[in-house]
């Protein structure tokens, strides 16, 4: 049986960045990674801060938005539709939606 690393899963208090769908085509990529942008070229629609849990929410009219967080100077997403957009979430009227945003980049799997 192969040796598997653990870990656990920790809830962070960071700042949620909504921007309008956005492609790949429209930030600049940090030399970090491929996962952190340094800038994002289409309007900035909300700037909220999760809870030290990790929870957060805002009320947003419907649409389709892409969602980033902010990691030192960075904005992080990990994630891409078949379409090149960058963590796409969707809003629908009425609705609410339960988004799962995992910051992921120092984990080792």
């Amino acid at each position: 049986m192969a040796n598997c690393p653990s870990g656990s899963v920790a809830s962070v208090r960071r700042e949620i960045r909504i921007h309008e769908l956005t492609g790949i085509g429209q930030v600049d990529i940090s030399p970090r990674g491929s996962s952190f942008y340094s800038e994002v070229h289409t309007p900035l629609v909300a700037i909220i801060e999760s809870h030290a849990n990790g929870f957060f929410e805002v009320e947003l009219p419907p649409g389709r938005y892409s969602m980033f967080s902010l990691e030192d100077t960075l904005l992080y997403a990990n994630g891409l539709d078949g379409s090149g957009h960058i963590y796409p979430v969707e809003v629908r009227k009425g609705k609410v939606a339960a988004i799962r945003f995992d910051i992921n980049y120092l984990a080792s799997f």
